[in-house]
C-alpha cells in the first residue's frame, strides 16, 4: 500500500483538519465599490480595474484555502511545477518457508519497495514517501501489501490487498522503446540508454500529474536514483466538477464525516439526492453501520469501477466529493469501519 509522507501516516487527522477549515466558513466577499450613476462603459472599466488592483479581492483567500487543503494531504496543487529527486530501494527477497506448526511474523514476500521523493517547486517543498510489499504476507494476513502478477500478452494486474484497489497495465516493449498504459489513466513512454539507464515521459490525464524522468543510477535488484521535472494540470475530477456546476469545498462534508458519521436524517436534500442516484435510501444508509463486514450488502454502484458508472452516478460521486482516486475501494473501508483517506482533487 502506498503511503505519502507524514500527512498520509495521519490520515485520520486530515479529515478533522478539513472539517476545521469548513467550520471557519468561506472567505468574506470584499466590499462592493458603488458604481456612480450615469457612468459610461469606458469609465466603468477603468473604475473596476483600479478597484481590482487595490487588492480588494477574495481570490487570494480562496487560493490559500485550496493550497492548505493540498498541504494537509501532502500533494501538489493543480497548476504547480516542481523538480523531484527520487531514491528507490527495491531489494529482492526470496520466499521464506515456514516450518510446520510454526507461525512466522513474515511468512513470504518477493520484493520490498521503499521510495523517497524530495520535491521543490512553485508550491513549496514536499517529501513524499511510498512503500509497498510485492507478493507480501505479514503474519498470514494481508497488510500494507501489493500483489502484482503478469496476466500474459504484456498485461500486468496489480491489487492493493489493504484497500482493494486494482490496476491493470498493458506493457509493450520494442527493443529500446517501451510503452505502458494503465486503466487508471497513466501513460508512459520510456527509452533505454546504452549505459543501462532509462529516460521516460509519463502522464496521467485523470489526476493531471505529468513528468519527464531521467534515471541517474540503477542497481539491479537493489534500487535506483532518478531526477524528474514534474507538473500538474487540472484533474479530470476538477474539470467535471466545474462543467457540472458541482458544489464547492464549503458546501460539502469531509468524506470521513459523510460516510462514517452521518445518519440519513443528518443529510441535506442535495446529499440525499446524490446518494439515491448511487442506490442508497434511508434504511440502507442507516443500516450500513451494522453491516460492517463486506461491501456486498451495499448498492451495486458501490462495487463498480469509476469507468463502469453512468454519467449520473459519476456526477453524484463527484458532487459528494468522495474522490475519484478512492472509488470504489472506499466502500470496503466503510464496510469494515476503518478510517478513510481524504478526498482527492
Amino acid at each position: 500500500m502506498r503511503r505519502t509522507g507524514a500527512a498520509e501516516a495521519q490520515r485520520g487527522d486530515v479529515g478533522a483538519a478539513e472539517d476545521a477549515l469548513r467550520a471557519l466558513g468561506p472567505p468574506p466577499e470584499p466590499y462592493a465599490f458603488p458604481q456612480p450613476p450615469g457612468i459610461d462603459s469606458h469609465r466603468a472599466i477603468e473604475l473596476y480595474s483600479t478597484y481590482s488592483q487595490s487588492g480588494a479581492s477574495s481570490f487570494p483567500a480562496w487560493r490559500a484555502i485550496t493550497e492548505r487543503i493540498d498541504e494537509l494531504n501532502n500533494r501538489h496543487s493543480e497548476g504547480a511545477a516542481w523538480l523531484r529527486l527520487q531514491f528507490k530501494a527495491a531489494p529482492r527477497v526470496n520466499a521464506v518457508d515456514t516450518p510446520a506448526g510454526q507461525v512466522s511474523p513474515i511468512q513470504a514476500y518477493s520484493e520490498v519497495q521503499l521510495t523517497y521523493n524530495f520535491d521543490i517547486g512553485s508550491d513549496g517543498f514536499r517529501r513524499i514517501q511510498e512503500q509497498s510489499v510485492v507478493f507480501g504476507i505479514q503474519g498470514g494476513v494481508p497488510n500494507r501489501t501489493r500483489q502484482r502478477y503478469a496476466v500474459g500478452g504484456g498485461v500486468e494486474h496489480e491489487t492493493d490487498l489493504s484497500s482493494g484497489a486494482e490496476k491493470v497495465t498493458l506493457k509493450l516493449n520494442a527493443g529500446v522503446i517501451g510503452v505502458e498504459a494503465s486503466d487508471d489513466g497513466t501513460m508512459k513512454v520510456s527509452r533505454s540508454l546504452p549505459s543501462g539507464q532509462e529516460v521516460s515521459v509519463q502522464s496521467n490525464l485523470s489526476t493531471g500529474y505529468n513528468s519527464i524522468n531521467v534515471q541517474l543510477l540503477d542497481i539491479p535488484n537493489w534500487g535506483s536514483i532518478s531526477v524528474s521535472l514534474c507538473w500538474r494540470t487540472n484533474s479530470q475530477e476538477t474539470l467535471e466538477r466545474v462543467l457540472s456546476n458541482g458544489p464547492g469545498f464549503f458546501e460539502t462534508r469531509s468524506m470521513q464525516q459523510l460516510l462514517l458519521q452521518t445518519q440519513w436524517s443528518d443529510l441535506n436534500w442535495d446529499e440525499r439526492q446524490r446518494l439515491t442516484v448511487l442506490g442508497w435510501d434511508g434504511a440502507t444508509w442507516d443500516r450500513r453501520f451494522y453491516l460492517r463486514t463486506t461491501d456486498a450488502d451495499f448498492p451495486a454502484a458501490c462495487r463498480k469501477s469509476l469507468n463502469e458508472l453512468t454519467w449520473e452516478e459519476r456526477r453524484a460521486v463527484n458532487h459528494l466529493r468522495i474522490g475519484y482516486d478512492n472509488w470504489p475501494q472506499v466502500w470496503r473501508q466503510v464496510a469494515t469501519g476503518r478510517a478513510l483517506p481524504s478526498a482527492g482533487g
